[in-house]
């Protein structure tokens, strides 16, 4: 990820203080930022793609190869592989790559899928919420346009507008009023 973009999510954490401080946030997208971003928010989507399931069946299998068990079939192995499978089936294939190494390591059998979620879940929920500071980046941004000081004209314009909206409404008889609701 550029050093910019690192550099506008790093503003934007400290935003999150700002905003429950009720305080503006401090970040702002230029020009040349926006595509920046919006190119970082493709690749940190890309990268919370899913694994295939044949690639995760391959990538189990391998780990399996680490811890033999005599006692199991190849049909038991089969099953225990898929459901694996199946219990990861949120996780992209860097990740689960990732945390069978990291349990090959330094695991002595073979684990629970417990364990190995525990090598996963968090780089998983960093890609999350990664994606999630992105995107209210952009769309902090996007707001920052919306909240451009309104002219005298236009308040006027938009009070005359509500003003008859309320007026209209007041005249509504009770009974039309509840058909409505």
């Amino acid at each position: 990820m550029p050093q910019r973009v690192q550099s506008l999510l790093a503003t934007d954490e400290h935003d999150d203080e700002r905003r429950s401080a009720g305080l503006p946030p401090l970040a702002r997208l230029s020009d040349q930022d926006r595509p920046m971003v919006q190119l970082a928010l493709l690749a940190v989507i890309e990268a919370l793609t899913p694994c295939p399931m044949p690639q995760t069946l391959a990538i189990l299998a391998r780990l399996a190869a680490h811890f033999p068990v005599a006692s199991r079939s190849e049909a038991q192995w089969r099953l225990i592989l898929q459901d694996y499978a199946s219990d990861l089936e949120d996780m992209p294939a860097d990740i689960i790559e990732a945390g069978c190494a990291a349990y090959r390591r330094a695991g002595k059998w073979w684990p629970k899928s417990a364990e190995l979620l525990e090598h996963m879940t968090g780089p998983l929920l960093e890609r999350r919420r990664q994606r999630k500071r992105l995107e209210r980046l952009l769309r902090s941004d996007d707001r920052r346009e919306a909240d451009q000081p309104v002219s005298l004209d236009e308040r006027s314009r938009v009070g005359v507008k509500l003003g008859d909206l309320a007026r209209q409404i007041a005249s509504w008889p009770k009974a039309t009023m509840a058909a409505r609701w």
